[in-house]
């Protein structure tokens, strides 16, 4: 696809989910007092509601603002008024009954989200957009395969269960996010010893954590690591064109 389309960097995006326990991250908790009378007893964090981090990456370094799918029905902004706009600033957010991308989320999060998020980063050489994710069936629904080949966005998926092999954000930016995640978590847990963490509370940490983990020289070294796009900067140094460094590709 790259080879045909004469993608660039620019144009090829991954997209992966990360799911979160609001007040835990992984195997770590952080506890607080539940009461002032009772300072020994401790008792975690969060109402164990579960929430889902979308992200998406490209070739280039760059990355998206993040597309927040919470269990539910209703998403209700007012749980929210009080955070500074900075917080997840382009941020879309969705409700599933479990907290995770179904079908009819997938071709919101194209359409609205990915669409028009990306649109700024693409090369003016290019109209089209690579945009690789796992093979999860919310991916693959004919209406999402239908709004691609419209707006020229190569959809492609990663083989079943290969994914924390081939993938960039598995192997590069997830474990860092869910670190600095942890951090913020536990210093705020140390701050807030009498409150249980709300939504907002955790979104203000998602932002901390995404500042540190989303880096340029992080997502370069994601794409890198897997293989799948590879940054021939030498090779571009003696003057070989895009179009000639593609040509030298295997992938």
């Amino acid at each position: 696809i790259i080879n045909t389309f004469n993608i660039p960097p620019e144009n090829i995006w991954n997209f992966d989910e990360k799911g979160f326990i609001i007040g835990l991250c992984g195997r770590y908790i952080v506890y607080t007092r539940t009461t002032r009378k009772n300072p020994g007893r401790l008792t975690s964090t969060g109402n164990c509601q579960s929430t889902t981090d979308d992200e998406t990456i490209s070739a280039a370094g760059k990355f998206l603002p993040p597309y927040i799918v919470n269990k539910g029905v209703i998403h209700n902004a007012a749980k929210f008024r009080y955070i500074s706009k900075d917080v997840l600033a382009g941020a879309s957010f969705a409700n599933a009954p479990e907290g995770v991308m179904v079908c009819t989320l997938s071709i919101d999060y194209l359409r609205d989200h990915f669409d028009k998020h990306s649109r700024p980063f693409m090369s003016a050489n290019c109209n089209d957009r690579l945009l690789i994710w796992d093979s999860h069936l919310s991916h693959v629904s004919l209406d999402v395969r239908r709004y691609g080949v419209a707006r020229k966005i190569h959809l492609l998926t990663f083989p079943g269960h290969q994914t924390h092999k081939l993938q960039p954000l598995d192997v590069g930016i997830f474990s860092p996010l869910a670190n600095a995640y942890k951090i913020a978590l536990d210093r705020w847990g140390k701050a807030n010893r009498d409150m249980a963490m709300s939504q907002a509370d955790f979104f203000v940490l998602l932002h901390q954590a995404r500042g540190i983990a989303l880096t340029e020289k992080n997502i370069r070294s994601s794409f890198e690591t897997t293989g799948m796009y590879e940054y021939i900067e030498n090779m571009m140094e003696i003057g070989l064109s895009y179009s000639e460094l593609l040509a030298n590709r295997s992938f």
